[in-house]
């Protein structure tokens, strides 16, 4: 997806994992599949919302991911419900009592 320069954006996403599945990973990568945005998880055996928060120093095309480095016998990782949110300064908020 494109991204915009200094914009706040935070990428949420619904995981779990198989018991034996110690180190996953869940973020934002570059054009050139560098992680620029990421946090590590163990084992989720229930799902669990994982945020991250990314404000590119450039614009251009990123890559949402998640996965794992397998260890040696049978493990997976499910995702859902994944979320890309950045603020929407459009519009000009004024209180009710106003």
């Amino acid at each position: 997806m494109q991204l915009s320069q200094g914009v706040p954006y935070i990428l949420t996403g619904v995981i779990r994992s198989s018991g034996n599945m110690r180190d996953g990973y869940f973020g934002i990568r570059d054009a050139a599949q560098k992680p620029v945005a990421e946090v590590k998880f163990g084992p989720l055996t229930n799902y669990r919302q994982l945020e991250v928060r990314y404000t590119p120093a450039y614009s251009g095309w990123h890559n949402i991911f998640a996965g794992f480095w397998a260890p040696g016998k049978d493990a997976w990782i499910q995702i859902d419900n994944i979320q890309l949110m950045a603020p929407c300064n459009d519009v000009i908020l004024k209180p009710a009592d106003e």
